[in-house]
């Protein structure tokens, strides 16, 4: 039952990317070029190619690290999304969103583990900004797979709340969100059928 809103999540992992905005596939990888002229993967590679090499002798480039830690994250080149990340919060330690997706791209290379760095990054990123969409629902997948249901509706639906209007994000998290009322509302039934 975790896989639900896991999957669902992560799947917005791409939204606001830089190369997802220029070509992207169901599921967030870049698609060979398209009739109406999109980039195809190796033009993608080619420009995050370019954007790294600019980064070497632009290493204080906090916004380009950000950036292509997202590209790499994109690209699931996560060892090198993992590095420009780090180098990015460096630089901008109190960003919540750079946070935010940091902690999402670890969670994601772990195969959606969210103990450890990932949590702590959320954790910093809610205390700098507790509207952090992407920090909310990270929150509330972490306290779903605690079995903590209650506390993932809380978590999701201020994510849903918070998200860029002009995203899905509200949407997709709407199945989350009625799947963990649903388990809540059983572990309800089962703590009064004990206490009976």
């Amino acid at each position: 039952a975790a896989a639900i809103p896991v999957g669902a999540l992560f799947l917005y992992l791409a939204l606001g990317q830089p190369v997802v905005l220029l070509a992207s596939g169901a599921h967030g990888a870049p698609e060979a070029a398209s009739s109406s002229g999109q980039p195809g993967q190796a033009e993608i590679e080619a420009m995050v190619g370019k954007l790294a090499a600019r980064l070497e002798s632009e290493p204080d480039n906090a916004q380009g690290w950000m950036m292509l830690g997202r590209s790499y994250a994109v690209l699931r080149r996560y060892p090198e999304a993992v590095r420009a990340y780090e180098q990015a919060l460096k630089l901008m330690p109190q960003d919540a969103s750079l946070m935010a997706d940091f902690a999402d791209t670890l969670a994601t290379a772990a195969g959606g583990k969210l103990a450890g760095r990932p949590m702590e990054l959320v954790r910093a990123a809610l205390a700098v900004d507790p509207r952090q969409w992407k920090a909310l629902a990270l929150a509330g997948t972490d306290s779903f797979i605690r079995e903590r249901y209650d506390e993932a509706v809380g978590f999701w639906e201020k994510a849903r709340d918070a998200a860029p209007p002009e995203s899905d994000v509200g949407k997709s998290l709407e199945g989350s969100i009625a799947e963990a009322r649903r388990l809540a509302a059983g572990q309800g039934q089962k703590a009064g059928n004990g206490a009976a």
